[in-house]
């Protein structure tokens, strides 16, 4: 993890712009991130590399910065050859209807709730489009798990399933 700075926004709203994290991926070149999140090693359980390497080959990765799909291909296509990734906002789904068993979440929701307003009670319209969206994706109805953080902080977007259905392992989206 990096302590770079300089890749931070001017406001927190930035971070729910595509401008922006395009600019950032950019920036960041595929070396270095300044994030809040943890390795894969310590979040072996919810990482798509980590999760991949342990035998769920049928993960779908999406990200609408186009920047970071390239960087992410280029990184792991050789190595990982069955995992997907692809440009596409998480509020405008292309997937067919039923096509994921579990979609995870590791920081979308929280880069959209940081728009104007109170950032613990984000808009109904996000959290309503994104869970409209992922839930058509998924082969059953989800079941949303809310971890709670230190501090009030509620992670909403990690949604799984109680039954993984079509393959072994199931089929992933992480966004």
């Amino acid at each position: 993890m990096s302590t770079d700075r300089s890749v931070l926004p001017a406001s927190n709203e930035d971070y729910g712009t595509q401008e922006y994290w395009e600019e950032r991926y950019k920036k960041e070149n595929g070396e270095v991130s300044f994030d809040w999140f943890l390795t894969p090693e310590r979040c072996l359980p919810i990482m798509h590399v980590s999760m991949y390497d342990q035998g769920w080959k049928n993960i779908v990765n999406i990200d609408y910065s186009s920047a970071l799909i390239a960087q992410m291909k280029d990184k792991h296509s050789a190595s990982r050859p069955e995992m997907e990734w692809h440009e596409m906002d998480i509020r405008k789904l292309t997937f067919e209807d039923d096509s994921f068993d579990v979609a995870l979440d590791k920081g979308t929701m929280d880069a959209l709730m940081t728009g104007k307003g109170d950032v613990w009670d984000p808009s109904e319209e996000v959290v309503n489009n994104v869970t409209r969206e992922v839930s058509e994706s998924l082969r059953i109805q989800p079941r949303v798990v809310k971890l709670k953080l230190p501090s009030r902080l509620e992670c909403f977007g990690l949604y799984l399933l109680l039954n993984l259905s079509t393959s072994p392992l199931g089929n992933l989206i992480f966004g």
